[in-house]
C-alpha cells in the first residue's frame, strides 16, 4: 500500500476532502484525511510516465531476446503430433546445420517409440525458414513387442521471430528390423518447440 502522509505535496486539515474519480481520487481516498495538490498530481503523472517507459523498455528487450532465441537456438523443446502418434520432442544444435533430435511417441495403438536422429539444417525461402533432413533409430515397444529399427525425416521449421517458438511440418517414415519387418510410411506430424 502506498503510504503518503509522509510526503511534503499532501496535506491534511479539517477542510480537506479526498478529490473522488480517477487514479488520484483512488490515492486520496485510501489515505482518509489526505487531500491530492497540483504538484502531487503532477508528480504521480510524472512517476506513471516514468514506469510507462520503463514498462515499454522491458517488453522491447524481453522481444528482442526473444527474436534472438528463435534465430539462434541451441536447445528447443515441445510437442509433436501427427494421424500415426503423438508424442514430445527435444532438439539440440550443435551450429547452424548440424543438430540431434529426440522423440519419444506414443502411436495411436498399445506402445511408445524412443527415436534419435542426426540432422542437417538448411535455409530456405526466407528468414526464420529451414529445410531439415536426417537419419537416425528408433526402439520401443509396439502391441506389448519390442521394436528396433532405422528412421530418416525431412520436414520444414519456422521460427517465429518475435517469440522464442519453431512451428515444424515434417515427414518420418521407419523401418522395423526386430520381432516385426515393417515399412512404417504414415508418420506426418506437426510440431511446436519452444526455443532457447
Amino acid at each position: 500500500m502506498l503510504i503518503l502522509s509522509d510526503v511534503p505535496v499532501f496535506y491534511t486539515g479539517q477542510g480537506n476532502k479526498p478529490q473522488p474519480g480517477g487514479f488520484y481520487g483512488y490515492i486520496a481516498g485510501s489515505c482518509p484525511g489526505h487531500a491530492v495538490t497540483p504538484d502531487a498530481r503532477r508528480v504521480l503523472k510524472t512517476d506513471l510516465k516514468v514506469m510507462k517507459k520503463i514498462a515499454f523498455t522491458l517488453f522491447a528487450l524481453l522481444v528482442m531476446a526473444g527474436a534472438a532465441s528463435a534465430q539462434n537456438y541451441k536447445w528447443a523443446g515441445g510437442v509433436r503430433a501427427g494421424g500415426e502418434t503423438v508424442g514430445f520432442t527435444v532438439k539440440h544444435k550443435f551450429d547452424s546445420a548440424n543438430g540431434l533430435e529426440g522423440i519419444l511417441s506414443y502411436p495411436w495403438k498399445n506402445g511408445f517409440t524412443a527415436t534419435v536422429l542426426y540432422e542437417r539444417h538448411i535455409p530456405v525461402i526466407g528468414e526464420g525458414f529451414e529445410f531439415y533432413y536426417g537419419l537416425g533409430g528408433h526402439t520401443g515397444s509396439w502391441n506389448h513387442n519390442f521394436s528396433l529399427g532405422v528412421d530418416v525425416i525431412a520436414g520444414l521449421e519456422f521460427q517465429i521471430p518475435a517469440v522464442p517458438l519453431a512451428l515444424s511440418l515434417d515427414y518420418k517414415p521407419a523401418f522395423n528390423i526386430v520381432k516385426k519387418t515393417k515399412f512404417y510410411m504414415a508418420d506426418i506430424a506437426l510440431g511446436v518447440k519452444y526455443t532457447f
